[in-house]
């Protein structure tokens, strides 16, 4: 059993970024992921082909910042080259990780203590603390002992984690995170538009040209395109397979640009918890319980906006200035 000072579950921007300043600032922290490694918002892919392999950004296409303090945080990634700029869009300059999106929050799990391939099933408060629980192979078991647990999850994921009649869980009943489907197809030409092209049409959200983004490696030779639907779209065909998906994708593709494209190869992927809500949003840009449990995201931030990275990256922060706070202001009482 871990014991530690602080648990988070959830290593995407919020998670890792509340993760990274309170180890700065001396606690010890220990993150849960249950995917197999971090990305989230910036999640990558990469797949096989005749030609070589192909990657391509899974998550967002790429991110802007209008505050100071993520401006100053892109400069520091910037020197370390995890990140850099790709292009302007509506006169505001957009950057990419490099060379591929995952390496921000690849880079941010490095400085902190995270096992990935572990799903929280449970938390529990008792004397000792909180309990966290995960499904390990001879059945539901205590994962760690801490004082303080952070969520770090997508609002209905949260809301499920939170204790029964826990205050916190009113604050997230009428969050609502939309799901959406991003497709990835590698042509044999390029399309006839912007490298980043935003509302194509009712179903396409986005189109952007990976070839170009900063460090990107085409081992295929080929042009590689991440295509993601409308939220509205999205919901419309929530249920299906990828394969029915792919197909209606495409259509689409071929009806808004007028050409037939020759696919050489694609893949589909739904997001099921993917854009931000329109409700739930707080000043803080956190919720604290009295409990020692917090919940930070993306969804919590009063600015609408900002973009879902800024956004996420935001909301740790605030929240890790907040128990740093705390934590100080407890010890002088001491």
């Amino acid at each position: 059993m871990i014991k530690t000072d602080i648990f988070v579950v959830g290593a995407g921007m919020a998670g890792l970024t509340l993760a990274n300043e309170l180890t700065v600032s001396g606690m010890a922290v220990t993150c849960a992921e249950k995917a197999r490694g971090s990305g989230g918002r910036l999640s990558s892919k990469r797949i096989e082909h005749p030609k070589g392999s192909i990657s391509f950004d899974l998550g967002a296409s790429g991110f802007t910042a209008k505050t100071n303090v993520f401006k100053a945080k892109l400069d520091e990634w910037q020197k370390r080259g995890v990140v850099d700029f790709w292009l302007e869009s509506d006169g505001e300059p957009v950057y990419v990780g490099v060379p591929r999106s995952s390496s921000v929050t690849r880079y941010m799990a490095e400085n902190t203590n995270v096992h990935f391939a572990t799903r929280i099933t449970k938390i529990e408060k008792q004397d000792e603390g909180w309990y966290l629980y995960h499904q390990s192979t001879e059945g539901e078991e205590v994962f760690a002992l801490t004082q303080q647990v952070v969520l770090a999850s997508p609002a209905p994921q949260t809301f499920d984690l939170l204790p029964n009649n826990h205050p916190l869980k009113a604050s997230l009943e009428k969050v609502e995170i939309f799901s959406q489907w991003v497709m990835m197809v590698a042509l044999d030409r390029p399309l006839d538009i912007p490298e980043l092209t935003h509302k194509m049409c009712k179903s396409i959200e986005s189109v952007s040209l990976e070839n170009n983004k900063p460090k990107r490696v085409t081992e295929a030779g080929l042009y590689v395109y991440a295509v993601q639907a409308s939220t509205q779209w999205s919901d419309q065909f929530i249920n299906e397979t990828p394969e029915v998906v792919e197909k209606l994708l495409i259509k689409e593709l071929k009806k808004e640009l007028g050409i037939d494209l020759d696919v050489q190869a694609s893949y589909v992927h739904r997001w099921l918890y993917s854009q931000g809500s329109v409700n739930g949003h707080y000043d803080a840009g956190f919720l604290a319980g009295e409990d020692g449990l917090y919940v930070c995201g993306d969804y919590l931030l009063s600015e609408l906006k900002l973009g879902g990275v800024e956004s996420a990256f935001l909301s740790g922060k605030a929240l890790s200035q907040y128990i740093i706070q705390q934590t100080n202001e407890l010890a002088r009482v001491g």
